[in-house]
């Protein structure tokens, strides 16, 4: 079972990650598309800021993204060729991570092991039907 220290530990070991492979990369550089039909760099960060919106929502945080853009980066979306309307911009994607990451930690240092685990019960039915 995932637990507080599992979420607190990993979150922003994560969030370094994407940092640090982020660093000096352009939003231009973000929508080229690899071979093999394999998601550009934008959508892989956004389907990831995406679901830690979801996250965020689940402990009552207001989403950061609209409709369009949840629906733009969900499991089996079209692939992101060019930047469109719908397509989040790198440098907004990588701030709102950062943001979000603080009101997470916020939102996980007010909860119990229980809750949590009723929120992760709750979080995989969502995601399970988006």
């Amino acid at each position: 079972m995932i637990t507080i220290n599992h979420l607190a530990e990993g979150y922003p070991t994560n969030l370094h990650l994407i940092k640090m492979q982020t660093e000096g990369l352009t939003h231009a550089y973000s929508l080229i598309q690899t071979p093999h039909n394999i998601n550009c760099l934008n959508w892989v960060l956004g389907h990831i800021a995406i679901g830690r919106d979801r996250v965020l929502s689940i402990f009552g945080e207001e989403p950061f993204f609209s409709e369009a853009e949840v629906n733009r980066y969900k499991i089996d979306s079209d692939s992101i060729n060019a930047d469109a309307e719908d397509v989040i911009r790198l440098e907004r994607m990588i701030a709102i991570l950062m943001v979000g990451h603080t009101k997470f930690d916020q939102s996980l240092s007010k909860i119990d092991e229980e809750t949590l685990s009723e929120w992760i019960k709750l979080g995989t039915r969502q995601i399970l039907l988006v």
